[in-house]
């Protein structure tokens, strides 16, 4: 991998044939502001890259971290420019920029005028890097995590902040979402990382922490739960990864508490 690019992802099968006759393999961040895809011309041929998804519309810093949606026609991308954008694959543009700055688009007869919604709350967009960006399994929602040390859901269809995670005492690197999207998780410098329910009634969302886990001695680097739902995988600068079965968790689900490695079940 290129000097300065620390992640890569697989697209989704499947979407090669709507992009033309070369096979989408990766993408990579990089520190030069352009997202770059691996290309690969045939099934056992030579990878080649090329930079893509570059204009004025994109990021202004380097890219921390890219994502696809569970479709692949989209992907995420957060940055050191304190923003995430969603592109759209195919015509390589960008949809949103998800900086808090811009209102919720509302069409009518007489055109398409921008305003705040009255059930739109406002959250605070994040004040530093954006280090992680993710699409929730149903590609409504889009989850940050940012060095101001808060992780913050927004709607993946206007831009719209919805709420914030907040609680790490650290800049927060890592975010993931259960399978069923009712949970989300992030991770932290502060060692730690956190599971959170996300309840919607009624048109409104709201972030309850039920879990801390405790048992690195550094920094989290990232966080992953598996597909079906019974682990979550944490990756820390100590050179350690813990995977955490969510079995053992049932007794402290209904109620904030801390877990550490002592409380969990035998394999």
């Amino acid at each position: 991998m290129r000097r300065g690019s620390r992640q890569a992802g697989f697209i989704p099968r499947g979407l090669s044939a709507t992009l033309g006759k070369e096979a989408i393999d990766g993408l990579s961040r990089s520190r030069e502001h352009r997202i770059r895809l691996a290309l690969q011309t045939g099934q056992d041929g030579p990878h080649r890259t090329q930079p893509y998804f570059a204009g004025n519309d994109g990021h202004q810093g380097p890219v921390s971290s890219v994502a696809f949606d569970a479709t692949g026609r989209r992907l995420v991308t957060a940055s050191q420019d304190r923003t995430a954008k969603v592109w759209d694959v195919e015509t390589q543009k960008v949809i949103l920029t998800l900086d808090g700055q811009k209102p919720v688009p509302e069409t009518s007869a007489a055109g398409t005028r921008y305003s705040w919604s009255a059930a739109t709350p406002r959250v605070r967009p994040h004040t530093q890097i954006v280090l992680c960006a993710v699409f929730s399994p149903t590609g409504r929602r889009v989850l940050t995590a940012g060095e101001d040390n808060r992780a913050i859901l927004w709607d993946a269809s206007t831009g719209a902040p919805i709420l914030q995670l907040q609680g790490h005492t650290a800049a927060v690197t890592s975010v993931c979402f259960s399978l069923d999207g009712l949970r989300a998780v992030t991770g932290s410098r502060d060692d730690t990382a956190k599971v959170w329910e996300l309840k919607e009634e009624e048109g409104k969302t709201e972030g309850k922490e039920l879990l801390t886990l405790k048992g690195h001695s550094q920094d989290i680097t990232t966080v992953a739960c598996s597909r079906d739902g019974r682990s979550l995988l944490t990756g820390s600068l100590d050179g350690t990864m813990i995977l955490w079965p969510t079995s053992s968790w049932g007794a402290q689900g209904a109620r904030a508490g801390s877990v550490g490695l002592s409380d969990k079940l035998p394999r």
